[in-house]
């Protein structure tokens, strides 16, 4: 009896004692990932309200950004604060120093697939995402709203941009970046000289009255700009041929051949192979459709290629972009 008794005790105690460890390793982990989580006391915050409104509390001077756009890599480049790049998306490195920067996979876009555990494993202190908002009865939602969900539930500070499509908002952008990330007056002075330039190019597109026709078609059809996209046409003296049909709709070739375009400028996209060889590529399918070759722009040698991301994430090639245009649409001038 006394050897059961004994047993028993010995057994209580052991319980107690595993009991207490695993309470003691819980709490480690709890602190952990509390530690993990929690600013630093000592570190600068600030409040910063995104697009969606929402006021999310960011380190005064983040260390450690992740970019799920490119145009935003670029302009953290430009404005001095590359080197707190720790993450970008993998269809672009842009600027070319962004190439050793790590990819996160494909954040952005309709169905935003970013790697997951390269992100965590990267350890940002803020996530900055550009892309598309568009309220459904005052509420935003779809694959993007979801996305942010689940990072924030990670503990993780996203600040979400809407994207910009004009000059005015691309310059916009930058300068809120540069607040972000507190590099305002590096941004501000970029802008600035941005704008300068732009004014220069606009005003030499447009010294004469002659606004040649465009078209525009994307890789393999011709496409509908969006309203704003087709600003960068009329800013630099071209006359937009699609510009009363509806944005981001495809044109039949025959209906297009009929409008006779001057000019025909195609968007391609490089995800393989070197830029010149997709647009090279999407020139060529153009100029083979049949009919096409009845148009001022195929007798004139006119068919010109942009880089679509030139065009929907220019960032700091903004200047860039609209000398595209204006070297295309007045070449006599550029």
């Amino acid at each position: 009896m006394k050897k059961k008794i004994c047993f028993l005790m010995i057994f209580v105690l052991l319980m107690s004692l595993l009991s207490a460890c695993s309470h003691t390793n819980t709490d480690q982990i709890k602190k952990s990932a509390s530690s993990t989580n929690t600013p630093n006391e000592t570190q600068s915050t600030q409040i910063v309200t995104d697009d969606l409104g929402r006021k999310i509390e960011i380190p005064k001077n983040p260390q450690r950004i992740i970019c799920f756009r490119s145009d935003d890599v670029g302009t953290l480049f430009a404005i001095g604060a590359g080197d707190k790049v720790v993450g970008r998306p993998a269809y672009e490195a842009f600027p070319k120093e962004a190439e050793k920067i790590p990819d996160v996979g494909v954040p952005g876009g309709p169905v935003p697939q970013p790697n997951m555990e390269k992100v965590l494993s990267l350890k940002p202190d803020l996530i900055l995402m550009t892309t598309s908002i568009t309220l459904q009865a005052g509420q935003w939602s779809g694959p993007s709203k979801d996305l942010v969900d689940k990072l924030e539930n990670l503990h993780l500070k996203v600040v979400v941009l809407d994207t910009p499509k004009t000059v005015e908002n691309n310059l916009e952008k930058i300068k809120r970046v540069g607040r972000i990330v507190g590099k305002e007056k590096e941004a501000v002075a970029l802008t600035s000289n941005f704008e300068k330039q732009i004014k220069e190019i606009t005003s030499k597109a447009n010294e004469s009255n002659y606004k040649p026709n465009v078209a525009t078609a994307f890789l393999n059809k011709f496409y509908v700009l969006d309203k704003d996209y087709a600003k960068f046409i009329e800013m630099t003296g071209g006359n937009y041929q699609f510009s009363d049909l509806k944005s981001g709709s495809y044109v039949a070739t025959e209906e297009t051949i009929n409008k006779n375009p001057d000019i025909i400028i195609v968007f391609y996209s490089s995800s393989k192979g070197t830029d010149q060889e997709a647009c090279d590529t999407a020139i060529q399918y153009i100029r083979n459709l049949p009919g096409i070759q009845s148009t001022n722009a195929y007798k004139n040698n006119k068919i010109y290629g942009i880089k679509w991301a030139m065009v929907v994430s220019p960032g700091p090639r903004i200047v860039e972009t609209v000398k595209e245009f204006a070297k295309y649409i007045h070449p006599e001038k550029f």
